[in-house]
């Protein structure tokens, strides 16, 4: 999840960081930023809210950042 390490970064938040808002250590938030670990369904809802993108967008399935507004 390279986007991961992208949408930290853009926040300004450390590793350690946000792996204290997932209640995760921050090797568990390395391995989902280098592929080698992907977040359950709740952590990726988590992040994606966080974020403000959608889930797709994390895990590369979409190129579209943001998420439409829902009518």
């Amino acid at each position: 999840m390279k986007r991961l390490a992208l949408l930290r970064k853009e926040y300004g938040m450390s590793q350690a960081e946000l792996a204290e808002k997932l209640g995760v250590t921050q090797q568990t938030t390395s391995k989902y930023e280098n592929g080698t670990r992907e977040p359950d369904s709740k952590t990726l809802k988590i992040l994606a809210t966080m974020f403000n993108t959608s889930i797709d967008y994390l895990l590369g399935n979409s190129d579209i950042k943001k998420p439409s507004p829902e009518s």
